[in-house]
């Protein structure tokens, strides 16, 4: 089991009797870790997609404005 390949489980019919209802408790586990670890994934990916766009046009704003020569009183 690793950040890169959760959703490895425990094989419940092999585990001995007294073993399987903690296997299945843990493999329940596993599979909120990785749907919470997806998540998080995903909420990143979309939160860098969201802060590149508007800081991308306020850099494009920002170099055509720089383009036009201005006095100090319009600075």
């Amino acid at each position: 089991i690793h950040t890169t390949s959760l959703d490895t489980r425990l094989d419940v019919a092999a585990a001995p009797a007294e073993l399987q209802q903690e296997a299945q408790s843990c493999n329940a586990m596993l599979e909120r870790l990785d749907d919470g670890y997806q998540r998080l994934q995903q909420f990143s990916a979309d939160l860098a997609h969201d802060i590149r766009t508007p800081i991308g046009s306020l850099m494009g704003h920002g170099q055509v404005a720089l383009r036009q020569p201005r006095s100090n009183e319009e600075y």
